[in-house]
């Protein structure tokens, strides 16, 4: 046991003296201190089992493997080849083979290097990736309005970038093999911003650029409501194409936008053709799959469906969804107006006399309990218009008179009535001339 000792504490002397850059006798030192753990291999199979004399040498062979490295720099892996040759040890004896030990560590470092680069490179390929593709739809949103100027430059912007982020995906796959990985550094390494960044840091830019375009996209539906309110104040005004084209970018950026569907219905609607009225049902129908509870579009819909209705079948369908309407008690006394308007109309074209009457009737009270009413000047007509069709038809003249009475003279405050509905009540009352502003 004590002769083990002596000869560990040899193998720890010889290690102290090692010194940290080569010597005229380093040679000699390296191979004194292989020898002297050769002499402790030795001497450890001679004696039982100690936990305190192992955990001495594996002290000192933690040591031994720590300057590996170093010692294998500085004789090269030649001279252990050499020494071996000249020694013959056996297979077990590892610290004659640490060129070979070395080698295989810096193989796994070159490795585990390789996998953490194409990790980083990867991610960092998805993330520049993903930014081309928000920033392309962002691009197409913005500048994809139907009508607009900017369509023929998103189209010409659309193919680069659809071709860009395509070869970024081809990149992404490619960086799984070894050229790919090279080609993809290479690509990287060219971009002034990642030119003098480790992997992780570039992978850190671009995954910051990433979030920064996400946040942009996910923003858009909140610039919607901005130029949904944009193309309101214009509306207000008039100009009704730069309504038109807010409405049309609300809804390019944000296609969910029920507001912004039921406006641009309103503005197609205005301009009184059939072209745009069919736009202004589409989109009234899309406003109301957004946001079923829309019921300014439920309500506008009906009376497009009931002026084109071909049947009864048609009509009562319409009648059912304006009773669906109803049932939903909207607070907002101009949507009750319409709804019960709209469906005194429907009940007219079916010949619901009583019902068309006790509908229009009700409209007519709701408009005259309206918020901030003075005079009967303002009132709509459109129901007193309808009315008359209703007690004419019950052979109530004298009372459908009053009613077509009221729809000529004031028709000119009621922007919502149909032109054929004046006329008809002018021939019955042979009233003619300007209406009463």
């Amino acid at each position: 046991m004590k002769n083990l000792a002596s000869k560990i504490s040899a193998y720890k002397e010889a290690l102290d003296g090692l010194p940290s850059e080569k010597t005229d006798n380093y040679e000699s030192l390296v191979r004194t201190i292989l020898i002297a753990r050769d002499r402790v291999n030795h001497g450890l199979k001679n004696v039982s089992h100690d936990d305190k004399i192992y955990a001495h040498v594996v002290e000192q062979d933690k040591r031994l493997k720590e300057a590996g490295k170093v010692i294998v720099d500085t004789i090269g892996r030649n001279g252990f080849v050499d020494w071996r040759e000249a020694n013959q040890p056996p297979d077990t004896a590892w610290w004659w083979f640490l060129d070979e030990r070395i080698a295989k560590n810096d193989e796994k470092a070159k490795e585990a290097a390789q996998k953490s680069a194409a990790f980083w490179i990867i991610l960092t390929v998805l993330c520049v990736s993903g930014s081309i593709h928000l920033t392309a739809d962002i691009t197409r949103r913005f500048i994809g309005t139907e009508g607009d100027w900017a369509t023929t430059i998103n189209a010409l912007l659309q193919a680069p970038l659809t071709v860009l982020n395509a070869g970024l995906g081809v990149l992404a796959l490619g960086t799984l093999t070894d050229p790919g990985r090279e080609w993809a550094e290479k690509l990287l390494t060219s971009v002034g911003l990642f030119k003098k960044y480790s992997f992780k840091k570039r992978f850190v830019v671009a995954a910051a650029i990433f979030i920064l375009v996400l946040c942009c996209r996910l923003s858009l539906p909140a610039v919607a409501h901005f130029y949904v309110r944009r193309g309101l104040r214009f509306a207000e005004q008039g100009e009704q194409p730069s309504a038109v084209i807010n409405f049309q970018r609300a809804i390019s950026l944000d296609p969910s936008n029920a507001n912004a569907h039921y406006n641009l219905a309103v503005m197609y609607e205005t301009q009184n053709d059939d072209k745009n009225t069919d736009k202004a049902i589409n989109e009234y129908n899309i406003a109301l799959h957004y946001d079923s509870g829309l019921l300014e579009a439920r309500s506008n819909l009906a009376r497009l469906y009931i002026r084109d209705a071909k049947d009864e079948h048609d009509l009562n369908q319409v009648l059912q969804n304006l009773t669906n309407a109803i049932n939903f008690s909207p607070q907002a006394w101009d949507v009750r107006y319409a709804l019960y308007k709209n469906r005194g109309l429907a009940h007219l074209r079916l010949n619901h006399h009583p019902e068309a009457e006790a509908d229009l009737r009700e409209a007519i009270k709701i408009d005259q309990n309206r918020p901030g009413r003075q005079d009967s000047l303002n009132d709509r007509v459109a129901p007193h218009c309808l009315l008359g069709h209703v007690l004419y038809a019950q052979h109530r003249e004298a009372e459908a008179m009053e009613e077509w009475d009221t729809c000529v003279r004031y028709h000119c405050s009621d922007e919502d009535i149909e032109p054929e509905w004046v006329r008809e009540a002018q021939e019955h009352t042979k009233i003619v001339g300007d209406c009463v502003q």
